[in-house]
């Protein structure tokens, strides 16, 4: 886990883990909020980075659905991660949004509503 922190930049930040595709609806609706809630936490001044973890089957999808995206994401070269990310985290659909506090514990393993609803109660801790 400190390789997330080291290969990101990430240490001293909450993490959000954000699961989503392309071909998902849900996931392309809910991803303009989530971006607004993002800008609207680092503007309060909070330690905050969101990874994407794409569920796409194709990097070409995976590609032009983060270009709107301004956080980090895991690289498509590791997606083999994606599957024990995913079953890590206890997600079962997407999109899906996990925070973990900067000693990587999660304290939100559902935040997608908090993010959604909830943006100034930021970190959702749970």
């Amino acid at each position: 886990s400190s390789g997330i922190n080291a290969e990101y930049g990430l240490k001293g930040k909450y993490i959000g883990l954000y699961f989503s595709a392309s071909w998902c609806g849900p996931c392309r609706r809910f991803t303009p909020s989530l971006i607004w809630t993002y800008n609207e936490v680092l503007k309060a001044g909070h330690n905050f980075e969101i990874i994407w973890v794409s569920r796409d089957r194709y990097e070409s999808s995976a590609e032009d659905f983060f270009q709107k995206m301004p956080w980090v994401r895991l690289p498509w070269s590791e997606n083999y991660k994606i599957g024990q990310l995913f079953s890590l985290t206890q997600q079962r659909y997407i999109p899906a949004l996990t925070i973990l506090d900067p000693d990587l514990n999660v304290i939100n393993p559902n935040a997608r509503s908090d993010a959604e609803y909830r943006p100034e109660q930021f970190p959702w801790r749970r």
